[in-house]
C-alpha cells in the first residue's frame, strides 16, 4: 500500500477516492483483500482509515467452513471433530466436511498488508475518523489527518450506543 500522496487532491486539499474503508480489522481488511482480487475493480482507488498500527496480536477469529478459503495459509488451528460432555453423557462427533478454523489477528493483518503492499490502488492512512457523513453524493470522512471523500464508504467500526 502506498502513502496518501497518490490521492487526487482537489483545490481545497480534500483527497478523493473511489472507495473509503473505515476500520482495519477483520471486516475492513477482508473487504480490501477481496476488492484487490476483483478484476472489475482494478482501477478503483481505495483508502483504508485505521487509527491503530495493527502490529500486535490483539484478537483471534474463529469460524466454520466446508470449503477452501483465501486465508487458509494463515489458519493457526483447525478442528475436525467436536466433543460434547455433560455429567450424564460424553461423545466425540466428527465434523465430516466442516472445519472449525482459527486465525490470529496479527497473522491476518500481516497477510492482508502483504497482499496489498504493491498494489497502487490502495492507500493506508493511520487516522481516527471523527465524522463520516454524506455530502453532495459522496461520503466524507473528517479525520485526525484531514478530510477524505469517496464515492462509496464502508464503516466497519462497532456502533457506539
Amino acid at each position: 500500500m502506498q502513502s496518501d500522496k497518490s490521492a487526487r487532491i482537489r483545490g481545497s486539499g480534500i483527497r478523493e477516492y473511489d472507495y473509503l474503508i473505515v476500520g482495519g480489522g477483520a471486516a475492513g481488511l477482508s473487504l480490501a483483500y477481496h476488492i484487490s482480487r476483483e478484476p472489475r475493480l482494478a482501477g478503483k482507488r481505495v483508502l483504508l482509515l485505521e487509527p491503530e498500527a495493527k502490529d500486535q496480536n490483539d484478537r483471534t477469529w474463529s469460524f466454520w467452513t466446508n470449503a477452501p478459503m483465501p486465508f487458509d495459509e494463515i489458519v493457526a488451528h483447525e478442528w475436525q471433530q467436536l466433543a460434547f460432555r455433560s455429567p450424564e453423557f460424553e461423545q466425540v462427533f466428527p465434523l465430516s466436511n466442516y472445519r472449525y478454523k482459527m486465525i490470529r489477528g496479527l497473522d491476518f493483518y500481516r497477510f492482508v498488508r502483504a497482499a496489498l503492499a504493491d498494489n497502487p490502488q490502495f492507500t493506508w492512512v493511520q487516522a481516527k475518523v471523527k465524522t463520516l457523513d454524506n455530502v453532495a453524493h459522496r461520503a466524507r470522512a473528517r479525520t485526525t489527518m484531514g478530510e477524505f471523500r469517496a464515492q462509496y464508504a464502508f464503516d466497519s467500526r462497532p456502533p457506539i450506543w
